[in-house]
């Protein structure tokens, strides 16, 4: 999700009128007085008027990363809330695109949204990323390709996006 954040936030440089990006990690949302939305808000600098303008004009992209990672408090009480406030705002901002990334494992408690797997990348999709998100630098594409075929369990390491990303 960092990643297509990342793209839309070019995008937004590029052309003003696109939807504004915003990536939430929500392992990190650890205080229950400050809401997502207010969370949101405080991000992007405005006020709530302006904020709630913004949602449900859907002039957002809304980015929340690993659902599966909000903190377990005493009786699940963040996790509760938490789930509730996204359910909030899949409903009442039906023109904002929000994508919610969490493990296979976990359960899918959202009712009418796609779901997405991300499988591990094989050598030929990890050579494909390698030469799309290496700025055409064929050095550093072809450093990381040898190293990869020198140690396999390196390949098994960085055969998901995230952790190909942070390798280059």
């Amino acid at each position: 999700l960092e990643y297509l954040a990342y793209v839309d936030a070019e995008e937004k440089l590029r052309n003003s009128r696109s939807k504004l990006p915003i990536y939430l990690p929500l392992g990190l949302l650890t205080d229950k007085s400050i809401s997502i939305k207010q969370t949101i808000f405080n991000k992007i600098g405005v006020d709530n008027a302006l904020g709630e303008k913004l949602l449900k004009e859907g002039k957002i992209n809304l980015f929340l990363d690993a659902l599966n990672e909000i903190p377990r408090d005493d009786n699940n009480s963040l996790k509760s809330l938490r789930l509730k406030e996204i359910n909030t705002l899949l409903s009442d901002y039906k023109n904002c695109f929000i994508i919610i990334s969490n493990r296979p494992e976990e359960v899918n408690i959202f009712k009418g949204i796609p779901i997405f797997f991300l499988q591990k990348m094989d050598r030929s999709q990890i050579e494909t990323f390698l030469k799309r998100n290496t700025d055409g630098n064929t050095k550093i594409s072809n450093l990381i390709l040898d190293e990869i075929k020198k140690d396999e369990k390196l390949e098994k390491i960085i055969r998901t996006p995230l952790m190909l990303s942070r390798l280059i």
